[in-house]
């Protein structure tokens, strides 16, 4: 995954309650094997806010260009200098 696929990946909430809230985009074989275990499954938004907001920066292997990516949850962006 480069950068922007990861800080745009699906995510998943946990407790230790044994319930799971997954984003929408996380296949929904996925919640099945989840309840088939005993967990307490709740299927999000494709995109919940409720999840955070990410903006990364790295830096390229060849030590001379940053790259950055925004999470689509928020209106942040990520700037490197």
């Amino acid at each position: 995954m480069n950068l922007q696929e990861a800080v745009e990946a699906p995510r998943r909430q946990s407790e230790s309650t044994g319930c799971v809230e997954l984003e929408s985009r996380i296949p929904s074989n996925v919640s099945k094997r989840l309840m088939g275990e005993g967990y307490k499954v709740t299927r999000c938004d494709p995109w919940e806010f409720a999840f955070g907001g990410v903006e990364a920066i790295r830096l390229h292997d060849n030590g001379k260009v940053f790259m950055a990516a925004a999470d689509p949850r928020r209106d942040g962006y990520a700037i490197g200098y």
